[in-house]
């Protein structure tokens, strides 16, 4: 199996590098040996996905999707997810 040496961070529907241009090692912890790098995002790429996520939310609240409480969008998703993933 081929594992890429680098792993970018996927925002905006795009792999990019991370803004500190910093990467940390990843290793198999059986053998100790490092397979790949992955992105170490701070704050900069924390806020551009956070922009994004925002700008696609817009508007996703006329969606007609509704939770059980009469929410709307992404909030009753999400809500309903958790409730699912803590059950």
């Amino acid at each position: 199996m081929t594992i890429a040496p680098r792993h970018n961070l996927f925002i905006d529907g795009t792999w990019t590098a991370p803004a500190s241009n910093e990467w940390v090692a990843v290793q198999n912890p059986a053998t100790g040996q490092r397979i790949a790098y992955v992105a170490k995002g701070n704050a900069q790429d924390v806020n551009r996905a956070v922009n994004v996520a925002q700008r696609y939310h817009h508007g996703y609240g006329d969606s007609g999707l509704r939770g059980e409480d009469g929410q709307h969008g992404l909030e009753a998703y999400v809500q309903t997810k958790t409730i699912y993933l803590n059950a």
